[in-house]
């Protein structure tokens, strides 16, 4: 069975694929909010000239006594088709993000791993 699907994919034609790819990453990038799956690999720009990274406190993520957590609204463009969505992230992740805009990155690699509270996120500056 797995034979079939791979020759399957081989028969998609590379106009194909990019439809699929564009359309997976229109339907990605539709809402206000970048909700990351586990297993892609997303490129975002962030312009910290044209949005600052602001602290916000969301009721759903809470502390073991139910206190809201702190956690930081990051703007990111997707480069590929020019949509902005905001990206809200924990206090690790937005210092991996700090440490990479320090190196002088703008365009970044984002991946998430995991699900729920075992998510981590790699973040690389590729530009």
């Amino acid at each position: 069975m797995s034979n079939m699907t791979s020759t399957q994919q081989e028969r998609l034609s590379e106009k194909a694929q990019s439809n699929l790819d564009e359309i997976e990453l229109d339907a990605a990038t539709s809402s206000q909010y970048f909700k990351p799956k586990p297993g892609t690999v997303y490129v975002v720009e962030i312009d910290l000239d044209k949005h600052e990274i602001k602290p916000t406190e969301n009721p759903k993520f809470t502390d073991s006594k139910g206190k809201p957590l702190k956690r930081y609204e990051v703007v990111v463009l997707h480069p590929n088709n020019g949509r902005e969505q905001i990206w809200t992230v924990s206090k690790t992740v937005i210092g991996q993000i700090i440490a990479e805009i320090r190196k002088g990155f703008k365009v970044f690699e984002v991946e998430r791993i995991g699900e729920d509270r075992s998510t981590i996120y790699k973040i690389r500056g590729v530009q």
